[in-house]
């Protein structure tokens, strides 16, 4: 029997205190993020590095109403409060997700 390879992750869409932007989370890593993730680097790197992981989608457009992708150029631009928020709610998930696996 054959099974099909996909992400199982759920999602959640939360909004941002400052700019107001909807950003729907992961609630989770894959292992290949996992990866490239250092916790005992620089912190605000690793974080940097998890949000490009566990971001979704965002509803952040330019001028022209086109679409902005998701990439650290852009979350660089981000008030520090939306990234602290978006950091947090990511590692909430991430524990919720450690506790599922250590039962």
């Amino acid at each position: 029997m054959s099974v099909v390879l996909k992400d199982l992750r759920e999602t959640e869409t939360v909004v941002l205190p400052v700019m107001g932007a909807e950003v729907e989370l992961y609630k989770g890593l894959l292992f290949g993020d996992v990866e490239d993730i250092d916790p005992d680097g620089n912190k605000v790197e690793t974080g940097k590095k998890m949000l490009l992981r566990i971001i979704k989608g965002w509803n952040f457009v330019d001028e022209e109403g086109k679409e902005i992708p998701i990439s650290g150029d852009v979350i660089k631009k981000l008030p520090q409060e939306d990234v602290a928020f978006m950091v947090e709610q990511s590692s909430k998930h991430i524990a919720q997700q450690q506790k599922k696996k250590d039962k």
